[in-house]
């Protein structure tokens, strides 16, 4: 038997959200639209399921034509940041939105931006420990990663269904750096099991695209 998933009010797992790194350096804009979109579907108090609710529906294959890069971002924390980010590397990559008839039904999802939803959404890879502080140290190069719980691990995702399902990049392999970006292939694992009622089989990808360099700040929190 399948268990249910847990459940907080949208406003209950917003504050869930607010606790995560990858959450608490976005900018302000970038997290006022996440959030819209939680609420949007329940309101601020109705409970609903963190992933979805277990069902009858076909689990269905997110093939290579639901997984087109655009191109990302690249971001050193410098190591003077008082900050928990500090001394890292985060990715974001960015996929071309795909349709489906229903954004939380799976089996509607269709690849192509012909609606009538429109699924729009990125990769986050979040404490990356790499031996470099700029693009130049890390031009064709590959590095190697461990997973969740493992040291050295990325803390990977992607959100998709209302839910934060987990990725896991293993391999990055660098191409020749340019001034203000670099190129990159991405060994990745998607668990969409570990989220919770998301109907889609778990699936490895390698991801290509181009990656624009970044200096990381914190945001400061606005002051009235």
């Amino acid at each position: 038997m399948r268990p249910p998933p847990s459940s907080h009010t949208a406003d209950e797992y917003i504050a869930l959200l607010d606790t995560f790194s990858g959450h608490v350096v976005r900018e302000p804009a970038e997290r006022e639209h996440l959030y819209r979109e939680i609420r949007r579907p329940a309101g601020a108090s109705r409970r609903v399921p963190v992933g979805r609710p277990w069902n009858t529906s076909a689990v269905i294959e997110l093939t290579d034509d639901f997984l087109k890069t655009k191109p990302g971002t690249i971001c050193h924390w410098p190591a003077v940041l008082d900050h928990p980010v500090a001394g890292t590397w985060s990715i974001t990559i960015p996929l071309e939105p795909f349709s489906a008839d229903d954004e939380y039904e799976p089996a509607t999802f269709r690849p192509g931006p012909g609606g009538p939803d429109l699924v729009t959404t990125e990769i986050s890879l979040d404490h990356i420990l790499l031996p470099a502080t700029g693009l130049e140290a890390l031009s064709e190069r590959a590095f190697t990663f461990p997973v969740n719980p493992e040291h050295g691990y990325i803390d990977g995702s992607i959100y998709l269904i209302a839910a934060h399902c987990p990725v896991d990049v293993t391999r990055i392999e660098f191409g020749p750096a340019a001034p203000d970006h670099i190129t990159a292939t991405l060994h990745a694992h998607f668990d969409f099991g570990a989220a919770g009622g998301i109907d889609i089989h778990n699936r490895t990808a390698d991801l290509k695209t181009t990656l624009h360099f970044e200096l990381g700040h914190p945001v400061s929190p606005a002051t009235p």
